[in-house]
Parts: structure tokens; sequence; C-alpha cells
């Protein structure tokens, strides 16, 4: 028993010291070259050198150095880019370049700049923040929306759209209010990005308000 707790420290303090590996500059002002090269995820290797996994560019980004337990499938230690959009197109082709460093850009600024008053979420966090984000992009490349900022006047819209599994049936409140929490966290970040939401979207409400759940209820 002993055994396994020190071998799963072991494994937390080398992910830990991969995490800390990583250039967390702003990407707002960042050379697109510089950019395209940026790690995102590191290893530290046993002699003392470190292996790029993933960089910024990539259409995979593996976080497997920063979640290593065994029962986690390594598809879900994964960020894939390439998202099957409604019209048969995937995220990162050429058409929806904006859109596609739009959404890297977002999910990057959350750990590497986090939301004012909270802490750097893990990696694990991130990749729950990336599958909540894939309904909203699927949503806005469906009804001609290539950028962020133009989601403005449009996210009561996508209220509806974020309560409902593919099925029709109705999603988990936990699910609903992650899918607007992410709307939220773009609005938040907007001084961070390049391309972002820019005004509230929706200045009498919150995502837990309008997900039928008590704020208290309610944490991601």
């Amino acid at each position: 028993m002993q055994g396994a707790a020190g071998s799963s420290s072991h494994l937390e303090g080398a992910a830990t010291l991969s995490q800390h590996l990583l250039d967390l500059r702003p990407l707002k002002h960042l050379d697109p070259v510089k950019k395209t090269i940026l790690p995102v995820s590191i290893v530290a290797l046993d002699d003392g050198t470190t292996l790029v996994i993933s960089r910024y560019g990539d259409p995979v980004w593996d976080f497997y150095p920063y979640i290593p337990q065994e029962n986690v499938k390594p598809a879900n230690k994964q960020i894939d880019w390439r998202i099957l959009l409604p019209d048969g197109s995937r995220l990162t082709d050429p058409e929806h370049a904006s859109l596609h460093e739009s959404a890297k850009d977002f999910i990057w600024s959350l750990f590497a700049l986090p939301i004012e008053g909270r802490k750097r979420p893990t990696m694990r966090t991130l990749l729950t923040k990336f599958e909540y984000l894939k309904l909203l992009l699927r949503w806005m490349v469906q009804v001609g929306l290539f950028r962020f900022s133009d989601l403005a006047g449009r996210t009561l819209d996508y209220v509806t759209v974020a309560r409902f599994k593919a099925t029709g049936c109705k999603a988990a409140e936990s699910t609903i209010v992650g899918r607007l929490w992410i709307v939220e966290d773009l609005y938040h970040q907007r001084s961070k990005l390049n391309d972002a939401l820019q005004v509230h979207p929706w200045p009498h409400e919150s995502a837990c308000m309008l997900a039928g759940v008590k704020q208290s209820a309610a944490h991601l």
C-alpha cells in the first residue's frame, strides 16, 4: 500500500515538474511563428533533459505528462482540435483558421493566464473545458459565426442549444452549467485575447440561473 502511494506521489511530482517547464507568456501579442512552435506539453526525462510532446500549432495537444494515471485512456489525456463540424468540415481545415486559432488561444489562456480570482486549472480541467467548448464551436459554425466577438447579441440563442444532448434529451444540469460557463469565461478573458466576447453574455443572469441550478450547488 505504501509502495503504491509512493509511486503515485512520484508520478504527481514528475507531472508538476513538467508543468513548471512551460512558457506561460501571454499569446495576445506573440509573433505568429513563435506561437506556432510554443510548447504546450513537455516531459522531464530522467537524465535531466526535456522533450517537447506537443506544440501550439499541433492538431493534437497531448497532456499525458500531466495526467500520469494509468487508468485514464490516452485519448482522454488529449485535446484533439480536429473537431468535426456540422457541415462535414474539421476545425483544423483552412476555412476555419481564424476560429481555430481563437479557440486555441482561449483554452491556453485559461491555463497560462487564469481568470482573475481563480487558481490555475489542472490539465484535466482544461480537457473538460475543451469538451464544453466543442458544442459552442459547432453551433457557431452552424449559424455562421466565425469569431468569438460575433457572439455578442447571440448568446441567449445558444442557451437553448446548451440545454440539450445530441439525442434531443435534456442534458444534466452540471453539463448545462459547464457549457454556459465557457461563454462567461470568454468574456472574463477578453483582455487577454485578440478575439473574445466583449460584453457579458447575459448581464442580468448567470450560467447557474439559466441552467436552473443554485449557485452553491455548482462547481467546476
